[in-house]
């Protein structure tokens, strides 16, 4: 087996099949991250328990800020990392808490664009790579 089927370029370098390869490759991989912090901050958000946060504290950092607040779960009162939209300070917000953070704004729209880029990504990954295979094929007879 050889690598003419990436390497087909006059030149001696990647083809452009090759190289589109490549790149819808990384932005699959990319995309499978994104998908999996997705996932797992909208299984938190299910998985936790409704309740109320008050706004304490917010730390501004570049274009956002990190909000933290405290909340009462099962009598208990708590305080934490609020993830999400949360409002200025003093304000109350719904949440869901699971282990010890608050999460605000279901995280529906995230999920579902995650979802879409990544299977969008996996089906020209595929067609990339058939094509690939098919060109690969053919040079090997």
């Amino acid at each position: 087996m050889s690598d003419r089927f990436l390497y087909q370029s006059p030149s001696g370098g990647m083809s452009r099949l090759g190289r589109s390869l490549v790149i819808v490759t990384l932005l699959l991989l990319v995309s499978l991250v994104c998908f999996g912090i997705s996932a797992h901050r909208f299984y938190r958000y299910e998985a936790g328990t409704p309740t109320t946060a008050t706004v304490v504290r917010c730390e501004s950092h570049g274009k956002g800020s990190t909000c933290y607040g405290t909340w009462n779960v099962g009598g208990q009162s708590q305080t934490g990392l609020i993830r999400g939209p949360s409002g200025p300070v003093g304000s109350t917000v719904g949440v869901r808490v699971s282990d010890g953070t608050a999460y605000a704004g279901s995280p529906v729209l995230a999920f579902t664009l995650s979802l879409a880029a990544t299977v969008v990504l996996a089906i020209l990954f595929s067609l990339f790579a058939f094509r690939l295979i098919k060109r690969w094929s053919r040079a090997g007879q």
